[in-house]
């Protein structure tokens, strides 16, 4: 069991480590070709790493005699598949919105900024535990989500009470990632998690094929041809890959498989650096950098999500989280 955990933990710790830099690499993707497409072709990728992934796992399942068509009962097998298609649709439709909002967003805000605001979803799950399963909410985390928004605030209101677009888009995504957690929970003990990643990003591909043609394809206003198309992809496809085959492909199973191997109050610790990796990735690879106000706006966001996810004394374990 310690072993387990220790490695669930690990997953998680390396799963936070590439969602941070994939905040970098999405920032860098949209120098060259609009966000619809990018996060398009990205889960088309995606799907494809997680198809290897899938023949892999039943490979091994299959060699070592654990196939669940063999481990269970037909009756068993019979929910566990229908979990793992349910699953995946879910998953990939609230993948679809999270994804593109945060995407957009991320066109006119900081790689940095956008990782700590993301990372609300992490005060949010227990709030939308309370309020749609009546789980209960301690003092903490009332205390965590009062903090948390001063911390945005300072992160992102200007002077005038001015806030920018991208980080309404991206407080949007962070809304969807909250949802995203609740439904892995609810999914992945009982689903074939694998099977399911690769669902969820199958239907996300098809979803984001179909929005990324109509508003940034040839029916678009804004469409300059398929030469000019094709050229931006090609230049944008490094970013493209790494989120495509690293960060949706491996972090995202990385993030079901560990959940399922460790407790939700240490994964929720553990992901919640992915924030502090995007900004640090930010500095030392974009050179970007925050004001005064918004440094501390950070600080603040990060010592809420971590109050957010100290145990009450009425409470054993809160949810664990997503991202990019």
């Amino acid at each position: 069991m310690r072993h387990s955990k220790a490695l669930g933990n690990t997953l998680l710790l390396v799963t936070a480590m590439v969602w941070g830099m994939a905040f970098v690499f999405q920032r860098k993707g949209m120098d060259h070709i609009g966000p619809l497409t990018f996060n398009a072709v990205r889960q088309v990728l995606a799907s494809l790493a997680l198809f290897v992934m899938v023949l892999a796992s039943d490979a091994y399942n299959k060699a070592k005699g654990t196939l669940p068509s063999r481990t269970m009962t037909a009756e068993h097998f019979r929910l566990y598949k229908k979990n793992t298609l349910e699953g995946g649709i879910v998953l990939g439709v609230i993948v679809t919105l999270a994804g593109e909002f945060q995407q957009i967003g991320i066109v006119s805000t900081s790689a940095g900024k956008a990782g700590f605001i993301t990372a609300l979803y992490v005060v949010l799950v227990p709030v939308a535990s309370f309020l749609f399963f009546r789980k209960y909410t301690g003092v903490l985390q009332v205390a965590a989500v009062v903090i948390a928004t001063v911390g945005l605030y300072l992160l992102s209101v200007k002077e005038g009470f001015s806030i920018e677009k991208g980080d309404i888009w991206i407080m949007a995504c962070a809304v969807f990632w909250t949802i995203y957690i609740l439904a892995c929970d609810r999914y992945s003990p009982v689903a074939d998690t694998i099977r399911m990643s690769f669902i969820q990003f199958v239907c996300a591909a098809v979803l984001q094929i179909v929005i990324a043609m109509a508003l940034e394809g040839p029916a678009s206003s804004g469409w300059q041809g398929w030469g000019y198309y094709g050229q931006s992809l090609k230049e944008a496809m490094t970013a493209i890959a790494y989120c495509g085959l690293v960060s949706s492909g491996i972090g995202f199973t990385g993030q079901i498989v560990g959940q399922k191997y460790t407790d939700a109050v240490s994964a929720s610790l553990i992901m919640c650096l992915e924030s502090v990796f995007a900004a640090i990735f930010g500095v030392l690879i974009l050179r970007e950098m925050m004001s005064g106000r918004e440094l501390a706006g950070c600080v603040i966001m990060f010592a809420a999500i971590i109050l957010s996810q100290l145990p009450s004394p009425r409470r054993k374990a809160n949810m664990g989280m997503p991202k990019a």
